[in-house]
């Protein structure tokens, strides 16, 4: 009767232990970055964007294929992935960012939508191709620091580090070159 007793707890307990141990997540979800591109864009004497003048930059692009690996034994979720643009105290801009996946031409103009939910499987890993592009050239001229920020399956928002700036040198217009090689 006792040995049978002591069975019963040693099973009661080695599956308490085992639901405990399943319940505690060991891995974690790994952010890298590939393939990154900064871009400023300035128009040409040819050009018309409202509100800015020939030669003048009126576009700044980020486009980057974001690595996620999971190595956790659930499935992690990515959302409202944004760039967030920083000075040096406080955050000064931020953006959604765009699905480069889903890359439309409609009307001469290229479109993408917003970057929805990511679904990571267990120990695997994607490539999120994702870009932002903006015109508040001001506002980027002051960036110190790019960072992208998300939110996990849980809706706890999470940073990643980008890049550390400085733009306080970029030129508002840029011309083209002259031409020397017939002068």
């Amino acid at each position: 009767m006792g040995e049978a007793i002591i069975g019963v707890i040693g099973t009661l307990l080695g599956t308490l232990l085992g639901w405990i141990l399943g319940r505690i997540d060991f891995g974690k979800l790994t952010v890298s970055f590939n393939n990154t591109i900064y871009n400023f864009s300035a128009l040409d004497e040819l050009s018309y964007y409202p509100g800015f003048k020939p030669f003048e930059i009126y576009q700044y692009e980020i486009s980057t294929t974001m690595q996620l690996y999971n190595s956790s034994s659930t499935n992690q979720v990515v959302r409202n992935v944004q760039f967030i643009f920083c000075d040096d105290k406080r955050d000064i801009l931020s953006i959604d960012a765009k699905d480069d996946d889903t890359r439309q031409f409609v009307a001469r103009t290229i479109r993408y939508e917003d970057m929805e939910i990511a679904n990571i499987p267990s120990y695997t890993g994607i490539d999120l191709k994702i870009r932002v592009y903006t015109n508040d050239i001001d506002t980027i001229l002051k960036t110190k620091k790019i960072m992208i920020q998300y939110k996990n399956q849980k809706l706890k928002t999470k940073r990643v580090f980008l890049k550390n700036v400085d733009y306080s040198n970029q030129p508002r217009f840029v011309f083209p070159e002259e031409d020397t090689t017939n002068a």
